[in-house]
């Protein structure tokens, strides 16, 4: 009879063994797959971090182009507006040139009448 129970407990400790080496394994595929997951997390953050800061570099970029580009059209609408401030001082001079001729000609005129 103790010859039966040392027989079965000897095969449940194989069984034991057994399922501790299968755990044991389980526990191995886990850790790898959880090995693997980080660094292609990790892989993943990186690359998001490099095209963020691409991202960021092409805004910056983009937003000194233009600007640069608000400048030159400020330039250019800054010598518009001279031009027509040379215009108008053009006009201002034939307006007074003309009103001095026109006083001329009120003067030679109110001695005819």
């Amino acid at each position: 009879m103790m010859d039966l129970r040392v027989k079965g407990l000897s095969y449940k400790t194989q069984l034991l063994e057994k399922a501790l080496e299968a755990l044991k394994k389980q526990n191995e595929d886990r850790r790898e797959k959880l090995t693997a997951f980080q660094q292609r997390s990790q892989e993943v953050a990186s690359s998001s971090r490099r095209r963020q800061a691409a991202l960021w570099e092409e805004n910056l970029s983009l937003w000194k182009k233009t600007t640069c580009l608000f400048g030159k059209i400020k330039k250019v609408l800054q010598e518009e507006q001279d031009l027509w401030k040379e215009e108008l001082g053009a006009w201002k001079e034939t307006m007074a040139l003309w009103k001095e001729e026109l006083d001329q000609w009120e003067e030679r005129c109110s001695g005819c009448h």
